[in-house]
């Protein structure tokens, strides 16, 4: 998904603080209430069992779904985890609102839906905030888009040469931040509570995109500076980072409320506790306290923050990276083999572990807000029976293939041939790649649904995924796997019959070996199977 796009779909689980009503201080859950009308009903039209809310987790950074069972006259009402404040979808079977919900912990969320003649899902707030979709689309086409298009053409963008370093970096990158984001302030029709919300929220983006992705930026600046033909990879390394880096954290204010519930928040806390220069521990059976302690004698001068809210999720971010092994979810692009390398070695040593009985005290012991609980042993849940799962494919359910000695130009082809009369889904992926891991869960449950069919699921990767945490993964994922070199990837990735630009990608052959499909970035579920049983 091109910069462009992505910063657009991921404003929409931004943060807000105002509007808070009926405060609970002793539910750390936010509590839904209302009613669903259907205005036309008939044999096509039959009633909703539920109605669904769209949550993302600030604790683990992805979009979970909570369903409510309406009740015969239409009534439901459900609790949902959350952390802080949150903005949500709501949708009734198929119908979504196109705007969103504000829910806050502790807090009574209560609303009327109507499902109207036309098919079209309508809300009326009761008790509570939300966001109109006509609102959305006004401040889209505004300063949102002005904000993007600054960005994405590097309007602000420091002359930097690749020998810069880290320091002299940051302070360029921080002077960049602060001229794009003055567009915020500068726009005449957002409230000062939306300038704020859009401020904190794309600040977070910025952190992520520009200051944690130092080296490829540098090295990216090698490539502009030098002449194609005298580029090698392996020439120019950049400067690693030192802490003293880390003091632009200061300009970020990471314990703000509006920057905790998106994406960027989560990925950039859990960046903090796998850089190498810092040092961070691993939480394991310490309690929070103690190991807050730790953490603070590190980052309290480089953040300026001493207490709050910041470390209460960065502990719990901690017991996350345990419980998934790896959570540094990068941008599926291309970056740099100095880089990417030293991403894995945060990585290799990072074992999936569920929770230990001590660890869960400490949790229950130390968390007044119960969603902190919820959310991690919901996880510690998942971790067990994925656990399980590894333990069943290191039995018998993967395989490592030899790279088929055939040609370059048909080297996919030999490979596919080997399921003759079968349709083959290929999964080009690296161990690197945040997206591809991401997309590997989510088609989890398409593949059960697949396996007792005629599809075979083959996955390719390259040298650019270190070979030990290569082995580790294709444990978990199950399946055919090949690792090829760097001219056997290129032959493909390179080809004008099945070239592709970036991961993951995927190719779906029908039973004569003939591709049908070449898709990049994981289309759901519901269109991969799609995609597979028209061909079956």
């Amino acid at each position: 998904m091109k910069t462009f796009y992505k910063i657009l779909f991921l404003l929409t689980w931004i943060v807000v603080l105002s509007g808070c009503t009926h405060r609970n201080p002793s539910s750390g859950r936010a509590i839904v209430v209302g009613k669903l009308t259907i205005s036309s009903l008939n044999e096509q039209n039959k009633p909703p069992a539920t109605v669904e809310f769209l949550v993302r987790n600030v604790l683990t950074g992805e979009e979970e779904e909570y369903k409510a069972t309406l009740e015969s006259d239409g009534t439901f009402s459900m609790e949902i985890p959350i952390i802080s404040p949150t903005y949500v979808r709501v949708w009734v079977g198929s119908k979504t609102y196109e705007g969103f919900v504000l829910l806050s912990p502790g807090e009574i969320t209560r609303m009327d839906l109507n499902l109207d003649e036309t098919g079209k899902l309508k809300l009326n707030m009761i008790d509570g905030i939300d966001l109109k979709p006509e609102d959305f689309e006004n401040i889209k086409r505004g300063v949102i888009y002005e904000l993007m298009m600054a960005f994405a053409e590097g309007r602000n963008a420091p002359n930097i040469k690749y020998t810069i370093t880290p320091n002299r970096y940051a302070d360029s990158m921080l002077i960049r931040t602060e001229k794009d984001l003055a567009i915020i302030y500068e726009d005449t029709v957002l409230s000062d509570n939306h300038k704020k919300l859009f401020y904190d929220f794309y600040k977070q983006y910025y952190l992520s995109t520009l200051f944690f992705d130092y080296e490829d930026y540098v090295y990216r600046r090698y490539l502009d500076q030098q002449d194609e033909k005298e580029v090698k990879e392996k020439i120019f390394v950049p400067q690693n980072p030192d802490k003293s880096y880390y003091t632009f954290l200061r300009h970020f204010n990471l314990n703000d409320l509006p920057q905790m519930n998106d994406k960027y928040y989560t990925e950039n806390l859990q960046f903090l506790l796998l850089q190498p220069e810092l040092n961070i521990p691993r939480i394991g059976d310490t309690p929070i306290p103690e190991w807050q302690k730790e953490a603070k004698a590190i980052l309290a001068d480089l953040t300026g923050i001493n207490s709050g809210l910041f470390y209460d999720i960065l502990a719990a971010q901690a017991y996350i990276i345990q419980l998934r092994g790896e959570q540094i979810m990068l941008d599926c692009q291309p970056i740099t083999s100095h880089f990417r390398n030293r991403v894995n070695t945060f990585h290799l040593d990072l074992e999936i572990d569920s929770l230990s009985e001590k660890q869960k005290e400490n949790i229950l012991s130390y968390y007044s807000n119960p969603s902190y609980a919820d959310i991690l042993f919901a996880e510690n849940e998942k971790t067990i029976l994925r656990l399980k799962a590894i333990e069943q494919n290191e039995q018998t359910h993967w395989v490592v293939n030899e790279t088929p000695q055939v040609a370059k130009e048909k080297l996919l082809e030999a490979i596919v041939s080997k399921h003759k009369g079968k349709v083959v889904v290929v999964d080009f992926w690296a161990t690197w790649c945040g997206p591809c891991m991401e997309a590997m869960r989510k088609s989890k449950s398409l593949k059960e649904e697949f396996s007792n069919k005629n599809v075979a699921f083959v996955y390719i990767t390259n040298i650019s995924s270190p070979v030990k945490l290569w082995e580790k993964k294709i444990a978990e994922i199950g399946n055919e796997h090949y690792y090829l070199n760097e001219e056997e990837w290129k032959s493909i990735s390179y080809s004008d019959k099945y070239g592709f630009e970036g991961i993951p990608a995927y190719m779906i052959f029908d039973k004569n070996g003939i591709v049908k499909h070449k898709i990049t970035g994981y289309p759901g579920n519901e269109k991969m199977q799609k995609m597979i049983e028209e061909l079956l």
